[in-house]
């Protein structure tokens, strides 16, 4: 009895219990099924690994921050101040638009006309200001502002002799006086000197000068200057073109220019004087510029008011040599030789590939003009030639320009 009674008993309170614990454990598998996403928190950091969306890359500007921290405690907070950090904003900042225009061989569509026409009317509110006319006696030219203290680069043809009184016109239309100071006339550079104080009171308006070593064929460039000479209401006039040539005694651009753009700037495309218009060559659109680099170069001498470089843009009496070279930036092959000039007298013929000069080496026909310009009329001057596979030695002595 006691038996059967413990197992009629035994039996339901088994199957209960079975049940209790299923209903246990299923309850056990859904806390556990909830409770997932926590169980996955300690492997976030696998979405860093090299298999993450790009976005993921984002925390490594975090990673620098230890740097800057080690770097402000370094010392008191003015040497952990910002500007003595290498500034983020130039290196994250992209640059303008018109750059991806300037680099390419033509520009492509609207929205790169756009863009040039746009960075050109931006480049015109800064360097308008700093392009000034000159008149000196009847004759007129341009030139441009380059120091605080009114300086004035021009081209030696129109400053002319030094000492000189001027006037200069400024872009608004207001006249200064001025005084005319040195000229290189081998190359066609000059420089004047306003005596005037500044209307507006403070400094001058100026420009800063570029490199132009630097230029390259193809590069993009503004000219400004008085085309016709000034006239009453037109600012200085601004024309867009392209380097030809760049060398180191000239540059020639297709900037549109004529007679009275003499002097004038030649800029880059971030508004540095980067060559001084000297004279028109074969067409309107074929031009030649002194280098900035030259007037930097004997900017003393321009500034004492000497003249030398002979009589090369205009006058006799200056050294001559007598030969014409061919127009390129890598040598210095002679196309005429003048009859009877130092030239010939000293053996050169034409096609003979003039090497060296005095004894320095010559690139173009563009230096040894500036050589030959240096030089004294009787000074004897060593030569050296290639003429075929030959090399020649000669001495020749600088005669007298005619005329």
């Amino acid at each position: 009895m006691a038996s059967r009674l413990c197992g009629s008993v035994g039996r339901p309170f088994a199957l209960a219990f079975v049940v209790l614990l299923g209903m246990a454990l299923s309850f056990g598998a859904k806390a556990h099924a909830g409770d997932a996403p926590r169980a996955t928190e300690p492997e976030a950091p696998q979405a860093e690994s090299p298999q993450a969306p790009p976005h993921y890359a984002a925390p490594a500007p975090r990673a620098t921050e230890p740097d800057v921290a080690r770097f402000v405690d370094d010392g008191p907070a003015p040497q952990a101040s910002e500007p003595d950090l290498p500034p983020p904003a130039p290196r994250a900042t992209e640059p303008p638009p018109v750059y991806d225009v300037l680099v390419k061989a033509n520009p492509e569509g609207v929205r790169d006309l756009r863009l040039l026409q746009e960075h050109v009317r931006e480049l015109s509110t800064r360097i308008v200001p700093c392009t000034v006319g000159i008149a000196v006696g009847a004759a007129q030219g341009s030139g441009v502002l380059i120091s605080a203290d009114g300086y004035v680069l021009t081209a030696g043809h129109v400053s002319g002799a030094a000492n000189r009184s001027c006037m200069l016109i400024l872009h608004d239309g207001r006249v200064v006086r001025g005084k005319t100071l040195g000229a290189n006339n081998g190359i066609d550079s000059g420089m004047i000197k306003i005596t005037d104080p500044n209307p507006d009171g403070g400094p001058w308006p100026h420009a800063e000068m570029g490199n132009s070593e630097r230029l390259e064929r193809g590069q993009w460039c503004l000219a400004t200057g008085h085309p016709g000479g000034y006239q009453r209401g037109r600012a200085p006039v601004v024309r867009l073109g392209r380097i030809l040539t760049p060398r180191d005694t000239e540059i020639t651009t297709d900037c549109t220019l004529v007679g009275g753009d003499s002097g004038g700037p030649l800029w880059d495309m971030e508004g540095r004087v980067i060559g001084i218009n000297s004279r028109i060559g074969g067409s309107l659109t074929q031009n030649i510029h002194v280098p900035v680099d030259t007037y930097r170069e004997t900017w003393t001498r321009l500034a004492k008011a000497e003249i030398w470089g002979g009589n090369q843009f205009g006058g006799g009496g200056g050294p001559f040599v007598g030969i014409v070279g061919e127009e390129r930036a890598d040598s210095c092959r002679v196309t005429i030789v003048v009859p009877d000039s130092p030239a010939a007298k000293a053996g050169i013929k034409v096609g003979d590939v003039i090497k060296s000069f005095g004894g320095d080496g010559v690139k173009n026909f563009g230096q040894l003009v500036e050589m030959i310009g240096r030089r004294k009329v009787g000074d004897k001057v060593a030569i050296e030639i290639a003429r075929g596979e030959e090399s020649i030695k000669l001495e020749l002595e600088i005669g007298r320009r005619p005329g």
